[in-house]
């Protein structure tokens, strides 16, 4: 029987300040188990190339790696490293297209929600749900910020240098 191979990018395990620190999978199966304590900054790694990293081996006052608990607040602290960021972050990684601060309060990754969207030519929508297909990308989506309640344009959440040329 015929099959088809294609790469699907791991699970986020965490954002912060614009870093995505991602799951890997045991053996770069994505069928496979996750890694409990290995992670990479680098979706395209795999286990031959020595971009992932065990979790374990950085000490982190207060904190316990076996405690899976604890791996979001680790991973927080190796990123606010400079050292240890400029030694795992890929080079060709681009930088992220959007802000992870609230264009209204600034509060740093408060965690945001669309609470609307308008379409030119809708979505199908069918039993199961609404079905976007790539020619259904939304006019406008505004979003809400959890920490100030501020509703905006997603477009403010973009970074200047991946705007449009009108600024948009």
């Amino acid at each position: 029987m015929p099959y088809e191979e294609f790469w699907t990018p791991p699970p986020v395990a965490l954002v912060h300040h614009g870093v995505i620190v991602y799951h890997t999978y045991r053996h770069d199966i994505a069928t496979d188990i996750i890694n409990s304590y290995w992670y990479t900054l680098d979706p395209h790694s795999t286990e031959d190339q020595g971009n992932q990293f065990d979790i374990r081996d950085f000490d982190v006052d207060g904190l316990n790696p076996l405690r899976e608990a604890d791996h979001p607040a680790i991973l927080r602290r190796l990123i606010e490293d400079p050292d240890w960021l400029a030694e795992w972050r890929p080079c060709d990684v681009d930088a992220p297209p959007y802000r992870s601060d609230c264009p209204k309060c600034q509060t740093n990754n408060p965690g945001f929600s669309v609470v609307a969207c308008t379409f030119t030519a809708g979505p199908d929508f069918t039993v199961f749900g609404a079905h976007l297909t790539p020619d259904d990308i939304p006019v406008t989506v505004q979003v809400q910020c959890h920490h100030c309640q501020a509703t905006f344009d997603s477009e403010e959440l973009k970074r200047p240098e991946t705007r449009g040329e009108n600024g948009a």
